[in-house]
């Protein structure tokens, strides 16, 4: 088992139990940028949130909860080897939006995403060399009667 292949399993196992726990995730996914490439020369990946209990980007209580979670099942040297961030984002985000509505529905598994996406994010291009998208949950946009 690679590597990153190691890495994935267990982070299908922290987001089931953050699931159980907390509650279901829109998306929660690993993103290699481009751009971390190129200005660090390293091979790190933001670890990329979207759930209805993640209410703001900054929010501390969960993110020392989610990272909390993490050191149940890598080391603090596996963490620091792998990830550059962990990033919430909220669910009616248009990169959350963009994102799922490709991937589809997908749930405690991984989907290895290798095309250069070029998505946007507040008003910035994003340049994704890879993906792996462990939970993907389309939002239903409601259709209103006339």
């Amino acid at each position: 088992m690679s590597l990153i292949e190691s890495t994935i399993k267990k982070l299908v196992d922290v987001e089931k139990r953050i699931s159980e726990i907390k509650g279901s995730f829109i998306l929660f996914a690993l993103f290699k940028r481009t751009d971390i490439l190129k200005e660090k020369n390293q091979e790190k990946w933001d670890l990329v949130m979207s759930s209805s209990w993640i209410k703001e980007k900054n929010d501390q209580a969960n993110r020392e909860y989610v990272f909390g979670e993490l050191l149940k099942k890598f080391t603090g040297e596996e963490i620091s080897e792998f990830l550059e961030k962990l990033v919430f984002i909220d669910s009616k985000d248009e990169f959350i939006k963009l994102t799922t509505n490709k991937v589809g529905e997908l749930e405690h598994v991984h989907e290895e995403e290798k095309a250069h996406v070029g998505l946007v994010r507040d008003g910035q291009k994003l340049d994704i060399a890879d993906a792996y998208i462990i939970t993907s949950r389309p939002i239903k946009e409601s259709v209103k009667k006339r």
